[in-house]
């Protein structure tokens, strides 16, 4: 709480705690909303904050109609590692929400997909959920393919992750360095990457390139201490 008192600017993320509320004085305060859909008491959090923004990602621009600051991750810690010879396809679910919720990412449908694939090809299928973030990780690295959301048209930190592991992404939206694919043709995107090695191997280099030269936390963060200098 001392912290707080002390300091120059609140950045505060999606609500707003009332122990913020009761403090006498408040300093040139920051709002960021991640979350779809939005949570708790946001609209107070809009209220008390001298400026809003959302997350550098399709659908919570849409949603918030803020300007955005980017997601921060950093290449240098989340760095490629060694892949084994079978080709691996990863998807990390977060909800099993159904395709008409915003934040779907379209659980049993994948599921029912990656199962398919599986019967007509020799791949690893890593599904992952619930499961500590460490090893979420872990898995994600060592796998050539991840499917982050081929549903609402957005993309998540999941893709950045990707990015940096080298692997190749697929989203429902055409932007680099992602690969195309929604639930119509994920099967068929899937069984052409595992019958291409080779493409895999080029698209997942450039991906972790994309990462380097326009994700890097070193130009990310000018966008934020901008923010910063501007509201005190």
């Amino acid at each position: 709480m001392d912290r707080l008192k002390g300091a120059d600017i609140w950045h505060i993320h999606n609500y707003l705690t009332p122990s913020l509320v009761g403090m006498n004085k408040k300093p040139p305060t920051i709002a960021q909303f991640h979350s779809l859909p939005r949570l708790g008491n946001w609209q107070q959090l809009m209220k008390f904050a001298d400026k809003c923004y959302t997350i550098s990602q399709p659908l919570q621009e849409k949603e918030y109609s803020l300007p955005s600051l980017p997601n921060m991750i950093d290449p240098d810690e989340y760095y490629p590692v060694k892949k084994n010879t079978k080709i691996s396809i990863a998807f990390a679910p977060t909800t099993r929400f159904p395709t008409s919720m915003v934040n779907s990412k379209g659980y049993h449908e994948v599921r029912h997909i990656l199962d398919s694939v599986a019967s007509k090809r020799d791949v690893e299928i890593v599904w992952i959920e619930g499961m500590p973030y460490e090893q979420n990780l872990k898995m994600k690295a060592r796998s050539h393919i991840i499917i982050d959301d081929v549903v609402t048209g957005n993309w998540h930190r999941t893709s950045l992750e990707g990015a940096c592991f080298g692997c190749v992404i697929l989203n429902k939206i055409r932007k680099e360095p992602f690969a195309y694919a929604n639930l119509k043709t994920l099967e068929q995107q899937l069984l052409w990457l595992i019958d291409n090695p080779k493409t895999i191997e080029r698209i997942g280099e450039m991906s972790r390139l994309w990462v380097l030269q326009e994700w890097h936390p070193i130009e990310c963060v000018k966008k934020y201490t901008k923010v910063y200098h501007e509201v005190i």
